[in-house]
């Protein structure tokens, strides 16, 4: 999806500014969202809705429409968890919702994991109680799949709050530099393709530590590079790899920030955005 959405949205200046590509692109969007969401994975529809969102930002469409589908993503969203609750049409994604509002409430059900999440890295202080300690929360298994998707809080109470300090720092600069190396390639096709891998990994990463600490409420997300899965694994690396080869033409011209942030003076008196078309110093 990142590729073919890079495709599209690269073909012109003002993506998404007439009917025909607006429909074009919501129906690269639409069908496998659809397909994955009638899987039961409600986490990864989150993920593509995120970093088609942030390819939205990145390839300069209209700041009005990005508004207007906003809007109405929210009102739909609002109406679908609206008739879920009145219906209770789907019952164990709406006990996660209600477990995280009110986590006490639901303490031995469906808040039981996150609690003893919030137990595991609570329990590491500040550095840690170590790793493989005998009679661990982690250990003993208090933690449901503490391999996979809630290994942050193994490595909380093992490594403690600077281990999870650390491990964020990583992932920040990881996503820092992907920002940058975008903003330095040269075509827009290359660019959104950062892009569109670098919104993937940041909402991985935010969503999995966010649910760990109930900051978020549960999804199926795995933290990447860390937690147990080989499916995951190679789809982080060939991210990456995408990522590494599209830097092979990047450009060495300071770059400009995107009309919605800031219009912004190049460095040879041009005005351009982030994506647009601007001189370029070979």
């Amino acid at each position: 999806m990142i590729l073919m959405l890079s495709r599209v949205l690269s073909q012109s200046e003002k993506p998404m500014g007439n009917v025909q590509e607006f429909f074009r692109v919501m129906l690269i969007v639409a069908i496998p969202t659809f397909v994955t969401l009638m899987s039961g994975e409600m986490g990864s529809v989150l993920v593509i809705i995120f970093f088609f969102a942030v390819m939205l930002f990145f390839a300069n469409v209209d700041f009005r429409l990005l508004m207007g589908m906003a809007g109405v993503a929210v009102i739909g969203i609002a109406a679908l968890y609206g008739f879920t609750v009145a219906t209770n049409a789907d019952s164990y994604r709406l006990a996660r919702i209600l477990a995280f509002i009110n986590p006490e409430l639901y303490s031995s059900t469906d808040a039981y994991q996150v609690l003893q999440s919030q137990t595991a890295i609570g329990s590491g202080g500040l550095t840690g109680i170590g790793m493989f300690v005998d009679g661990s929360i982690s250990q003993l298994n208090y933690v449901p799949a503490d391999w996979t998707d809630f290994i942050f809080a193994t490595i909380g109470e093992a490594w403690g709050f600077v281990g999870c300090v650390g491990i964020m720092i990583v992932f920040f600069l990881i996503i820092l530099r992907m920002l940058y190396l975008s903003a330095y390639t040269r075509d827009k096709f290359g660019r959104l393709v950062i892009i569109g891998v670098m919104g993937m990994l940041l909402f991985h990463v935010f969503e999995n530590m966010g649910m760990t600490m109930g900051l978020m409420p549960i999804t199926g997300i795995p933290l990447p590079f860390i937690s147990y899965g080989g499916s995951n694994m190679m789809t982080n690396m060939l991210g990456v790899g995408l990522v590494l080869n599209v830097t092979k033409n990047r450009s060495l011209t300071a770059p400009a920030l995107t009309p919605q942030v800031a219009g912004s003076m190049t460095p040879y008196g041009g005005r351009r955005s982030l994506f647009g078309k601007g001189r370029m110093h070979h």
